[in-house]
């Protein structure tokens, strides 16, 4: 994932090319709304609070990025 300059938005790329094509864009939408939505939360809250260990594995969880086992 990268933050585009030109565009303004994040770019995902799947590095596994063998996968179909339609997999591969949900998988990049998915990624790429998982990481606005950390960006967003984050900001929102700002560093003070969201730097904190709880406050930021709420905010992981809010933006669906913790593993499976960890919600």
């Amino acid at each position: 994932m990268r933050w585009n300059n030109v565009e303004e938005q994040l770019h995902c790329f799947v590095v596994n090319r063998k996968a179909p094509e339609e997999d591969r864009r949900r998988l990049e939408l998915d990624a790429r709304s998982r990481a606005a939505a950390f960006m967003a939360i984050h900001a929102e809250l700002g560093v003070a609070v969201s730097g904190h260990r709880v406050a930021s594995s709420g905010v992981r969880a809010a933006a669906h990025l913790l593993p499976a086992a960890d919600i």
